[in-house]
């Protein structure tokens, strides 16, 4: 079993805690509480899918991971938020994921995630398919599509879809580069985004 709490220095009412517990070889359990108002994130990438994980951040879950096969587990897990800047809301999220399936070390990962609030109802799907053909190469395809009816602003689904790619390569002992791309259409706010970085490791 592992546990994790730890309380933001300066802040007595900002908690993050995380329990895993590992019933079998291949079930394991696990669940959370987090009420940290602000996290400091960096992110390479920004997405539909990122931007919900941050929107819904605050709150409690539980969850489960099955080991299928060698290469293959399943996850269920279900998150109530509370607070934040879009306020409570329930979701549940199925995961599936495989690895190393080709000799190029092709994996693939796939989320679901439905979620619903007081005058909100959406679902989340993203999949990501990744290759590692070598120890210093690794490449990704990503996307996904995050549709969702708002009552309060009528009766249709706003649609956004998704298409990325990324490229990490180490170039030497301790230096590192990545190239990621991505395009978002459909929403109020379409967009083409270009990130790179290169970084040395000490």
């Amino acid at each position: 079993m592992e546990a994790l709490a730890r309380n933001e220095a300066g802040l007595a009412d900002q908690h993050l805690a995380f329990v895993q517990f590992r019933v079998t070889q291949d079930v394991t359990l696990d669940a959370g509480f987090d009420n940290r108002r602000n996290v400091r994130l960096y992110r390479d990438v920004v997405n539909p899918e990122t931007a919900f994980d941050d929107t819904y951040r605050q709150g409690a879950w539980a969850g489960m991971w099955v080991q299928l096969a060698r290469r293959f587990r399943l996850g269920l897990d279900a998150h109530s938020s509370s607070g934040g800047p879009a306020g409570g809301a329930n979701s549940y999220t199925l995961s599936f994921g495989a690895d190393r399936l080709t000799r190029l070390g092709m994996g693939l990962r796939t989320r679901t995630t439905y979620y619903t609030s007081p005058n909100l109802s959406g679902v989340l799907q993203s999949a990501a398919l990744g290759f590692v053909p070598g120890d210093r190469l690794r490449l990704e395809l990503n996307g996904g599509l995050r549709a969702e009816q708002d009552a309060l602003a009528g009766p249709g689904t706003v649609a956004v879809t998704w298409v990325g790619a990324d490229a990490d390569v180490t170039l030497a002992r301790a230096w590192y580069a990545m190239v990621s791309v991505t395009r978002q259409r459909g929403g109020v706010d379409g967009y083409d985004q270009l990130h790179s970085g290169l970084s040395f490791r000490f």
